[in-house]
């Protein structure tokens, strides 16, 4: 009795396929009696076996094609009927690959068993996936191989210029590219593009500029990147953000290859203000008379504190600044305006954030000449001044910011003394003769300034100088035309109470570059410079000229964003410098600092401290 059967499914089934069932039956005599029994056993077919042979790894511009083999996948039951099929599917990522859709990365020979991958084509820094399905029948079987794709060169790019944690727009931001690498020689093209970041309640997205796009041959070209307010972000938060993108493309041989390198950068925004703005009261006075007050509310912003600063531009085309206001309010006095404009002068508010970013609001006030005042009384007395006496006193008219004066004067008088100052007056026969002028007596206006009225700053009241007006008229009691005569007619007023020679005054007059104090912790005179150190390996070199040859003892304070004091500084230093001292050269008044010092990069502001009655030499070289 056979209790053991052993057969081969194949011989039962030589061409099947798919998995099929044997149906077994069997009888056996127990005892005299006839047993019969049977099963079922299902034949099911082997696996395919799934193989991909090739590169892990690979670099642009080293090998143009990657071949990733198949070939050696195959079917165990090498009886079973049928070929295998093979299909390839590709993508960035291993969830993004679609058994529909195929692989664009490369293409396929010899049956289907080799997929030729080019490599120019792909991105670096990528890991790209690729999936060979192999079929028989019904039986399927999936390889995935990853291929990391490293790039050509090492291209990259850093910041040189406005670096902070945010962007300053009223700056320009600099960006230097680097690249790295053997195939760096063989750059063909560099583009830049800038986007911005566009925010709906449902989406997020880049929108290109193409108005910042540029693109340099060849060289490596620092990128500046300015005028932000080409592009319209109202529509975005008070922190725009952007996206600077710079593609390199590099010939090797017949393939193009691109690389390139992103950044994000968060925008400063301007300071923002409501309608109230900036206000003065009054806006209608008189120069150097009337007190101006104006008023700043309502600016905001996320980088405090704020910094005011005024200016304006007098009718002689000069800038006058104002850089010590800090707080939003300002009382001074005004010059006078354009009389072309009604006596208009405009005054530029700047309020700038922490970072630097500046919004500039315009105010209009109007000036009024204060002499138009005294011209009235003047000419109104000129009728009791009989110009054929030369021998009448000079008629003065003073008030309290000017003196009127109004003589005749003979030709053959040379000097007229008001108060303390001599008027020289120089012999007209030669000079006016050739203008018509042929009266004996002139008559002649001078208006003197008590105080300078081209400056609004206290210091002003020192300057020991007055700005004058002179109005020559002959017998007929017209103005004289002063222009393009054949020689020069000049007036000098001597600056002090002595001759009045060239040489005597350049020895008694002090030219001051730093203004006096004569207190230890006065911080009202220090005269401030503004110096930006971009990086932190940046050195500052700083040289300070004294006119005289004797020694003057200085301080010199150095702040970050804000201006020193001699009570608040992060730097310090007492010139002229010490011999020896790490921060000093051989000049004594010739020293350096860098961001190590300070602490900080970006903005900073030098103040030169001038105490007349101290040489420093009980305070410390240089501290933090």
């Amino acid at each position: 009795m056979r209790t053991n059967l052993t057969f081969n499914p194949r011989r039962i089934c030589g061409y099947c396929n798919t998995p099929y069932s044997i149906f077994i039956s069997y009888t056996a005599l127990l005892n005299g009696k006839k047993i019969e029994a049977f099963s079922i056993l299902k034949v099911v077919l082997p696996e395919l076996s799934a193989v991909i042979k090739g590169r892990q790894e690979t670099s642009k511009g080293e090998l143009g094609e990657v071949v990733l083999d198949a070939s050696q996948s195959h079917d165990p039951d090498g009886l079973a009927h049928g070929v295998l099929h093979f299909n390839w599917f590709c993508g960035q990522k291993k969830d993004d690959m679609s058994l529909k859709e195929g692989c664009s990365y490369g293409k396929m020979t010899q049956n289907g068993t080799i997929l030729v991958v080019n490599v120019a084509g792909l991105k670096s820094k990528q890991s790209y996936y690729f999936r060979v399905l192999i079929s028989k029948g019904n039986r399927r079987k999936i390889a995935t191989h990853v291929l990391k794709v490293n790039p050509a060169v090492n291209f990259t790019f850093r910041c040189i210029a406005n670096c902070g944690d945010k962007v300053v727009q009223s700056k320009p931001l600099k960006l230097n590219p680097k690249c790295e690498g053997k195939l760096c020689n063989l750059t063909r093209n560099i583009t830049w593009f800038v986007y911005i970041l566009h925010t709906t309640n449902h989406s997020r997205r880049w929108k290109n500029i193409p108005s910042f796009t540029r693109s340099t041959p060849r060289e490596l070209r620092m990128f500046c990147l300015k005028a932000f307010h080409l592009w319209n972000s109202s529509d975005e938060t008070r922190e725009p953000r952007i996206k600077i993108n710079a593609t390199i493309e590099i010939q090797v041989k017949h393939d193009l290859i691109l690389e390139g390198h992103e950044k994000e950068f968060i925008m400063n925004s301007f300071p923002m203000r409501n309608e109230v703005g900036c206000t003065v009261t009054p806006n209608d006075g008189f120069a150097v008379e009337t007190l101006f007050n104006i008023t700043c509310v309502g600016w905001g912003d996320e980088d405090q504190p704020l910094r005011y600063e005024y200016r304006y531009n007098t009718k002689a085309g000069i800038v006058i600044n104002y850089p010590k206001a800090i707080n939003n309010t300002l009382s001074t006095y005004f010059p006078g305006g354009d009389r072309a404009k009604d006596f208009e002068l405009l005054v530029d508010v700047r309020v700038t954030d922490k970072l630097g970013n500046m919004a500039t609001s315009q105010i209009k006030v109007k000036g009024r000449e204060i002499a138009l005042k005294a011209l009235k009384i003047v000419w109104k007395l000129r009728r009791f001044l009989m110009v054929s006496e030369s021998a009448v006193e000079p008629v003065v008219v003073n008030t309290r910011y000017l003196s009127m004066v109004l003589f005749a004067r003979n030709k053959l008088n040379a000097t007229v003394k008001i108060d303390e100052t001599n008027f020289k007056l120089p012999i007209y026969e030669e000079t006016l003769y050739a203008e018509g002028v042929n009266g004996t007596n002139l008559t002649c206006k001078v208006v003197l300034f008590k105080i300078n009225p081209y400056t609004w700053h206290i210091s002003a009241a020192r300057v020991k100088s007055w700005v004058i007006d002179v109005v020559l008229q002959p017998e007929k009691g017209n103005n004289l035309s002063l222009s393009n005569l054949k020689k020069p007619l000049q007036l000098y007023i001597p600056q002090n109470s002595n001759n009045g020679s060239n040489s005597d005054i350049l020895s008694k007059t002090v030219h001051y570059f730093v203004k006096p104090s004569y207190e230890m912790n006065d911080s009202k005179l220090i005269q401030y410079h503004e110096i930006n150190i971009p990086h932190e390996r940046n050195v500052v070199h700083i040289n300070l000229r004294p006119v005289t040859s004797s020694p003057v003892s200085l301080r010199v304070y150095v702040s970050f964003y804000d201006y020193p004091t001699p009570g608040m500084h992060t730097f310090s230093v007492a010139i002229p410098c010490k011999f020896g001292e790490p921060k000093c050269s051989n000049d004594n008044y010739t020293f350096s600092f860098n961001a190590s010092d300070t602490g900080h990069t970006g903005i900073h502001y030098i103040g030169i401290h001038y105490y007349v009655n101290s040489t420093y030499g009980d305070m410390p070289f240089h501290k933090r």
